[in-house]
């Protein structure tokens, strides 16, 4: 049965569009998912992130334990919906005119409750939720600098709401619970909350480069660039460093966002000619960019959960440095697996600069960060502690 919160009248010019569509969305023996975008908006192509990799070993699990089917619902770019497929997933783009805010009113009202409920986000299990439900958090993303404080305040206040409808959080950070914990009674938050950190799969991401021995150094950079990841602040202190060093190259991996970085990214290669590369890969190929890769830096200004990319690149071997940010230091501990630096052009440069110059610490660090991410981030732990959950919500 569904909680309901009332119909916000905005949304009454749906209802005759949704009609027709109310018996496309009835599905049986699966498990549906909310979340904002798997695809693109218009069902072209996936979106290759960290969250989409999330779903993608969800539905693996669910698949193979429990022999329920993952439906992913996500955000249209008009007001008809559309159906992909990805290896075993379907993924159906609901008629929101690729509004975010119509999401919860539209899924609700056409997709009849399944055996489970997942919510990717908080925000997306209010005014309305099907039960049983399960909401992940990804890390804090109302942190931004652009959202003004009034903003703020009314994002938090979703996040509680979203908090007190689902039966169950997972969080892949401390960050969100210690919020949380401070915020609302911590005895509430304790009793339906649990801490299932990211994972990685250190059997295909794992080292092949003695990087005590190496020649020149290759830094990579493995994420979507944009702002709240880190890539202007990436680009400024790599200014610094390719001046200073000429042994160092440096690798973006991951989608361009907007037009903005797109020129600086051209204005990087263009600079420093044969010693900055791009590449976009799909998830199957990200294990060769580690394993060319010496150091890896995550620095991320807002927004972070504890991030796959650097987990990938801890189990590959590779020394990395991130910013003290989100999730990132439930991952890092400052000179024994890694470096955390603020997020700032200053400190970034000082971080980098340090493991360039010391070889023997950088191999120590990328080896220590290998043993962290198999003996406490391995894939069959995640596997397990969401098998438990996932036992008790499905009553299996």
């Amino acid at each position: 049965m569904s909680k309901r919160y009332g119909l916000c009248d905005k949304f009454r010019f749906f209802r005759r569009k949704l009609h027709r569509h109310q018996n496309f969305f009835n599905r049986k023996n699966e498990v549906s998912l909310l979340t904002g975008l798997f695809f693109d908006a218009r069902g072209e192509r996936v979106i290759f992130g960290g969250a989409e990799r999330y779903i993608i070993n969800l539905g693996e699990l669910l698949e193979n334990e429990f022999g329920k089917s993952l439906t992913v619902y996500q955000r249209g770019a008009t007001y008809e919906p559309w159906v992909r497929q990805y290896q075993n997933i379907t993924v159906i783009g609901l008629p929101v005119g690729g509004k975010y805010k119509f999401l919860n009113h539209v899924f609700h009202r056409l997709v009849a409750p399944a055996d489970l409920t997942i919510y990717n986000q908080l925000d997306l299990a209010i005014p309305y939720c099907h039960n049983p439900a399960i909401a992940i958090s990804h890390g804090i993303y109302w942190d931004s600098p652009q959202a003004g404080e009034a903003k703020k305040r009314r994002m938090i206040k979703h996040y509680i709401a979203g908090l007190r409808n689902v039966n169950t959080l997972i969080s892949v950070d401390t960050t969100t619970l210690h919020f949380f914990r401070g915020t609302i009674d911590c005895r509430f938050v304790n009793g339906k909350s649990h801490y299932v950190p990211n994972f990685v799969d250190t059997e295909i991401f794992h080292p092949s480069k003695d990087l005590s021995t190496s020649s020149g150094l290759t830094i990579t950079y493995p994420r979507r660039l944009y702002e709240a990841r880190g890539f202007f602040l990436m680009a400024e202190a790599m200014d610094l460093l390719l001046d200073r060093y000429t042994d160092i190259t440096l690798c973006f991996a991951g989608e361009i966002d907007n037009e903005k970085v797109r020129r600086e990214l051209d204005r990087l290669i263009s600079s420093y000619p044969g010693r900055i590369s791009y590449c976009l890969t799909d998830f199957d190929d990200m294990a060769t960019v580690y394993r060319t890769s010496d150091v890896v830096v995550i620095p991320t200004l807002y927004s972070e959960g504890t991030s796959l990319s650097l987990l990938e690149a801890m189990a590959s071997g590779c020394c990395v440095v991130a910013t003290d940010v989100g999730g990132l230091t439930d991952l890092v501990i400052d000179n024994y697996n890694g470096v955390l630096c603020e997020p700032t052009v200053a400190s970034l440069t000082e971080a980098l600069a340090e493991v360039i110059e010391d070889t023997e610490k950088r191999a120590r660090l990328a080896a220590c960060a290998r043993e962290t991410a198999v003996a406490s981030f391995g894939k069959q732990r995640w596997q397990q502690k969401w098998r438990d959950i996932l036992k008790a919500h499905l009553d299996v």
